[in-house]
């Protein structure tokens, strides 16, 4: 149902709000390098546990991958990325962290395209190529 759909969004951005909290003592704590590695491979395999839902499901598999670990995990990237560009370019913070953020935003927008291109015919994502799309983001995202 639409409602669940909505609330595994809302359930990401708070796991995602949360996470970057966290991020910071982890990056301290074991490097930006460790962390950003570590949150990708998680990234990726939850795009991965994703192609595993099918009718028969738990909701709560939605949940589980959808929102709360793709929400924690793009919050911890985010914040490490955005952490890293600010030491390369410690003279120029405001400017880089522009950069990050509206690059953060039309990703969104391009990655649009990109998921139309890869579901292949009229470029509707269905319940017959969902699973290429996830897959080829769990790789993209492994790698």
């Amino acid at each position: 149902p639409a409602g669940s759909v909505s609330f595994t969004f809302t359930l990401g951005m708070l796991c995602l709000s949360l996470a970057t909290l966290a991020g910071i003592p982890l990056a301290k704590k074991y490097g930006i390098k460790v962390v950003s590695l570590c949150a990708s491979i998680i990234y990726g395999l939850s795009i991965l546990g994703l192609m595993t839902i099918g009718k028969g499901s738990s909701i709560w598999m939605l949940w589980l991958f959808g929102g709360v670990l793709l929400g924690a995990m793009n919050g911890v990237l985010y914040l490490t990325t955005l952490t890293n560009a600010i030491k390369w370019f410690p003279e120029k913070k405001g400017l880089i962290s522009g950069i990050s953020v509206a690059s953060y935003g039309l990703g969104s927008f391009i990655f649009k395209y990109i998921d139309m291109a890869i579901a292949g015919g009229n470029g509707a994502i269905t319940a017959d190529n969902i699973g290429r799309v996830l897959l080829w983001w769990g790789i993209l995202a492994l790698i």
